[in-house]
């Protein structure tokens, strides 16, 4: 059972990872389509932006971070524990 637990939360650990990479090229494509529909005027220096700047100004955004995450951890881990169980039980029984 300990097993069990074990393999579902590198599953549900692994699902973060996957969300994360994921989420973060669909980040940099909405950010260069919004950078590209304000762009900065003419002359003015290049100043850039900063993604925990980003995050402090808008506290909404890390609340959905951190949700996307749980949420991700969960799905992940209840597929997880799904197949596990599962490959156990079915295991046992031919044996």
């Amino acid at each position: 059972m300990l097993t069990i637990f074990i393999r579902s939360v590198c599953v549900g650990i692994a699902a973060i990872a996957f969300v994360a990479i994921g989420g973060a090229f669909i980040g940099i494509v909405i950010a260069m389509a919004i950078a590209m529909l304000r762009p900065s005027p003419a002359g003015a220096p290049e100043v850039g932006w900063d993604l925990v700047v980003m995050i402090q100004d808008h506290p909404g955004l890390a609340t959905g971070l951190m949700l996307a995450a749980l949420l991700s951890f969960i799905i992940g881990f209840a597929i997880g524990w799904r197949y596990f169980s599962r490959a156990k039980v079915e295991g046992g029984a031919e044996r």
